[in-house]
């Protein structure tokens, strides 16, 4: 029998298989597909977003949203549990929609710049008397029972300049 490299692992699934009550007697040939989630892969840091960030933006550290970004975690990633970041840097206009969005950086793949650009072009700012530019945001994205997800979730985490954060649950399949 060829196995997962994990004795203990092997033996349980033996036994198993020996004590199942669809079949009886001796078994050969016999396969039965066990895999193993693979190992979460931590994103590299990301740089400071205050060295990102224009010096000549009238942008808070921190603004309100009427309708939230709400990335969506790249599906090849997610199925790989690969945990990514990416930086972006936009303006808001009075009437509260983001434009001139551009990824600054983005790691491990640029498919993560995309997904955090996606999302943050769906999202509504509060509208005010006068826009916002050089506006900078940190989006995570993360594996794990983080935030308050299940385990095994798929979520983003969007940083702003300050340490308040909003968590922006994304597809997970089980």
């Amino acid at each position: 029998m060829t196995g997962t490299g994990n004795a203990a692992l092997d033996t349980a699934a033996s036994d198993a298989v020996a004590r199942s009550r669809f079949t009886g007697g001796a078994r050969t040939g016999c396969s039965y597909p066990y895999w193993r989630t693979p190992a979460t892969l931590a994103a590299p840091p990301s740089p400071p977003v205050a060295s990102l960030r224009p010096a000549d933006a009238t942008c808070p550290e921190k603004h309100e949203w009427a309708t939230a970004p709400a990335p969506f975690y790249p599906e090849t990633f997610r199925r790989r549990s690969i945990e990514g970041w990416a930086v972006l840097s936009y303006d808001v206009a009075s009437w509260g929609e983001p434009g001139n969005v551009r990824v600054l950086a983005a790691q491990p793949a640029a498919a993560f710049g995309l997904a955090a650009e996606r999302g943050l072009k769906g999202a509504r700012g509060t509208p005010a008397k006068q826009g916002l530019t050089g506006c900078v945001d940190t989006v995570r994205f993360l594996i794990g029972a983080q935030a308050g997800q299940p385990i095994g979730a798929a979520y983003c985490v969007r940083h702003a300049n300050t340490a308040a954060s909003m968590a922006v649950a994304a597809p997970s399949r089980r």
